[in-house]
């Protein structure tokens, strides 16, 4: 119990403690960053469960060595595995906080600081807690109440001495998944969803409506929504604004900026007013023609400014244009150091009409040729330019991630087909989530980007324990396979179980940032955990890397195993050897009951005849001894637990 408590105060640590250094720093805070304790809860508990795996798989002789040395192991088999997925991950985020939008650049940077305090709480403070409870486990003291202790002859109940969940691990699901038929099955299925996700993925939208973040019962929602289903032909405000040019010299440019916003397919006919239309017409109505040049303007730049004044003060129209037009009254006469005109959009259906929209007039400015700026703006431009650049930016960010993901995990797998297979799974679960987004209605907006970013993150947690259990386990790649699914397979389940958990709630919201987060967040467990505990174990039994050189030489959980493992040997399978767990009886399999001559790294039992003379009689043995003569050669045999044959050295 106070194993979990710590788990959790762990994660409030870390959450809590990069708000503190990102705010010293300056990073902004927003809304998105709600979202940030789920996260930690989902790479900082999946660490500790891998933690308390170790500790729970360490062999009988291993838990009979002094408590220190257990807690070196444990944490030497844990730690390589969390500080690989734990780097990825503050790699990925720190990759994703290179983008140029501030929004996602600032959640990334606080993401990428809690993830990494997440993995030294996890190393520190939780694991000190894990070692004062299996303290406290083996002086036999009570889980709630630590300071009752159970008598001498208390015996606990079998079954809470059982790991249900790495029983079903080992006697059911991994060996069911890792039969030819059930691989055949895996991959057909695994490739068939992938096949369905690559049509969604290359479907997805960019889309994002503001009020979409509104409450759906919220009074401006259900109004922007009306407006919409009315389709009123009046849509947004846009204005042009042109800086401080020579007005009077560039007054055809201006006519012409007019035209252009005018004649603008995605502006509403009738709604663009220009001052200087307005003015113009005014000029030739109140002035003396004599006073005009051809074009029906002032002749010259100080007439021009001062009926302009006039026109802005003393005419009802022209004081309608007060707000468009910003005089320098420092000057005789004043001048125009700015002004803008306006109009009305249509009603723009998704962001690919918005962004060929604003597109469409920053162009038009620009073709003008103003000697200063000119430039369309709206307030929902703000929303428009965001969603201009984020796909691009999630593409980016994601193809960035992916290479900084292989990299680290390349350093510290120290093995590339390794590496590769981490990396496909990753790139698999991007695409699958990306697909059945579309599916499930969803489109890239600045949620589903941040949530794309955490997905690289928890795809690599998932495949890495798989992978690197994989590595440092001895034998044939299917007994590996095997292993890594019994070791590491609840842990990892456990994880994303306990993610689930933690989300699971958000379901019921009605806010658009929270039950989106809810359905992109659960495709990333799903197919993160189908990657990694169906599609990597199964493929790694057909195509996995060979083990480490000091690969741990492990009990096979076979009934019979077949062969004799050696360390030495980078997990060489001898066939010569054979046990029968039932009355423990080693057998000569190579007629005539001669074992093949070794390196002596290897194994050195030669030329050991039958008992009684005949080729492939048994050799019988007892169970207890541990040194075995036979003929010319000797060895020493090592038992593991259910009498099965564990290691054979000379």
């Amino acid at each position: 119990m106070y194993v979990s408590l710590t788990g959790m105060v762990c994660v409030g640590l870390a959450v809590a403690g990069s708000i503190g250094v990102c705010s010293a720093v300056g990073a902004a805070y927003g809304p998105l960053h709600t979202i940030l304790p789920f996260l930690i809860l989902g790479i900082g508990v999946d660490d500790m469960f891998v933690i308390v795996t170790a500790w729970s798989n360490l062999s009988p002789a291993d838990r009979k060595r002094d408590r220190r040395e257990q807690a070196a192991l444990a944490l030497k088999h844990a730690g390589v595995s969390i500080t690989v997925t734990s780097m990825t991950d503050v790699v990925a985020f720190g990759v994703g906080a290179s983008t140029i939008l501030p929004a996602l650049q600032s959640f990334c940077i606080y993401a990428a600081v809690s993830v990494f305090l997440a993995f030294v709480y996890s190393c520190t403070l939780f694991f000190a807690v894990v070692c004062l409870d299996f303290q406290r486990w083996e002086n036999h003291r009570n889980a709630i109440c630590c300071c009752y202790k159970h008598s001498p002859d208390y015996l606990p109940t079998k079954c809470s001495q059982k790991d249900h969940m790495q029983l079903f691990f080992q006697n059911v699901y991994a060996p069911s998944l890792l039969t030819i038929p059930g691989k055949i099955v895996t991959l057909l299925a695994v490739f068939a969803i992938l096949g369905v996700s690559i049509w969604g993925f290359i479907n997805l939208k960019q889309n994002f409506r503001p009020s979409w973040a509104l409450a759906p019962d919220s009074y401006l929602r259900r109004y922007w929504e009306k407006t919409e289903a009315y389709s009123f032909d009046d849509g947004e405000p846009v204005y042009i604004y042109i800086g401080d040019i020579d007005y009077h010299g560039e007054r055809e440019k201006l006519h012409s900026l007019y035209q252009r916003f005018e004649d603008d397919s995605y502006v509403t006919d009738g709604t663009v007013t220009s001052w200087f239309e307005d003015f113009k017409t005014w000029v030739k109505s109140n002035k003396n023609s004599t006073l005009l040049g051809p074009d029906g303007h002032a002749t010259d730049s100080d007439t021009f400014h001062r009926w302009v004044v006039q026109f802005l003060t003393t005419d009802a129209t022209g004081r309608s244009y007060a707000g468009d037009v910003k005089l320098n009254v420092a000057m005789s006469p004043p001048t125009i150091i700015a002004s803008r005109m306006s109009g009305k959009y249509k009603i723009l259906k998704d962001s690919t009409e918005e962004i060929l929209a604003m597109d469409s007039l920053i162009a038009g400015a620009e073709s003008v040729g103003f000697s200063k700026e000119a430039f369309p703006y709206s307030s929902q431009f703000l929303y428009i330019v965001t969603n201009k650049v984020l796909q691009s930016e999630l593409y980016r960010n994601l193809g960035m991630a992916m290479v900084a993901v292989f990299v680290i995990t390349l350093l510290l797998l120290a093995d590339i087909l390794a590496s590769l297979w981490v990396l496909l799974c990753v790139v698999m679960t991007l695409v699958d989530v990306g697909g059945m987004m579309h599916h499930w209605g969803l489109t890239i907006d600045i949620v589903t980007t941040n949530i794309m970013i955490i997905a690289v993150g928890l795809a690599v947690d998932y495949a890495t324990h798989i992978c690197h259990t994989f590595l440092i386990v001895s034998g044939t790649r299917q007994e590996r396979s095997l292993q890594a699914l019994t070791d590491m397979g609840p842990a990892v389940f456990n994880g994303v179980f306990s993610t689930f958990l933690a989300i699971v709630l958000l379901s019921t919201s009605e806010h658009y940032v929270f039950i989106t987060f809810f359905k992109v967040f659960f495709l990333v467990l799903l197919f993160g955990c189908l990657h990694g505990l169906v599609f990597l174990p199964a493929i790694l039994s057909w195509l996995g890397p060979a083990p480490y050189a000091t690969a741990a030489v492990r009990e096979t959980g076979q009934t019979d195993t077949g062969y004799i493992e050696k360390a030495q040997s980078k997990g060489f399978v001898n066939p010569g050897l054979e046990m029968d767990e039932e009355v423990g009886i080693v057998w000569l399999k190579n007629p005539p009951g001669v074992i093949p001559r070794m390196t002596s790294q290897q194994m050195c039992l030669n030329d050991i005849p039958p008992p009684d003379g005949s080729p492939g009689s048994p050799i019988w043995t007892d169970l207890r001894s541990t040194n075995c003569v036979y003929g010319h050669g000797e060895a020493t045999i090592k038992w593991g637990s259910h009498n099965r044959v564990q290691q054979v050295r000379n």
